[in-house]
This record gives C-alpha cells, structure tokens and sequence, in this order.
C-alpha cells in the first residue's frame, strides 16, 4: 500500500468529475479532499499543499483563488483545470503563472505525473 501524501485539494463543482478525481488521486495515494465552491475552498486552503482548480465555480471564478494565492505567497502548488470557453478567464489565471494548466478532459496520466512532481510530502 502506498503511503498517503499531504492533502490534494480539488476544487471542482461537477459532482462526477469531483468523485472520478478523488477516486483517481487516492488509488496513487494522495490524501484528497474535494469541495464545490470557492467558499469552501477558502475554508480549506490551509490544510492542502496542492491544488486542482476548476475556474467556472457557482460562487464566482475560481481565479481568485488562485490569486489569493500568489498574492499571499501561500506554499500552495496550483493546477488549474478548465472547459471554459471564457478565454479572459484562462489568460488571467495564465497571468497569475498556476503551477500547471490542463484542459478538460484531464489525461490522468498528466494529472498523476504532475502530482508526482510538485505534491510530494
């Protein structure tokens, strides 16, 4: 059995692709944790040293987030993950230099391998 790594937040609002990361993150190990708006997320930012973000969130854009981040040089490792077709969106979370970018659908190989390499204990 794998030993569990330091805590994976994912910050998506689609209850399935909530389940099919967390699913995917324990089955490698990682201790996930997955909430549905930026509001909880705020909430549990302590507690993780990476991040999985969805920028189309009900409460607002998951960007901020982000921002937050960067602007308060959290030791937090951000991966943001988007369908969205608001492409101001995507460039300002490019601007706010995220740890990593996919596009929906994630490959979970990529996913996985980035883990590896910034989520580690």
């Amino acid at each position: 059995m794998t030993a569990v790594k330091s805590c994976t937040l994912i910050v998506e609002d689609d209850p399935d692709s909530c389940e099919w990361l967390n699913k995917l993150l324990r089955k490698y190990g990682y201790d996930a944790a997955c909430v549905g708006t930026m509001a909880e997320a705020f909430e549990r930012l302590q507690d993780c040293c990476c991040v999985i973000l969805d920028l189309a969130l009900p409460d607002g854009n998951g960007v901020e987030i982000l921002r937050h981040v960067r602007h308060n040089n959290l030791p937090i490792k951000v991966a943001v993950q988007t369908g969205t077709q608001d492409y101001l969106a995507v460039g300002t979370a490019i601007m706010l230099k995220p740890d990593a970018l996919f596009i929906k659908p994630v490959e979970p190989t990529e996913l996985i391998s980035w883990l590896k390499a910034s989520c580690v204990q």
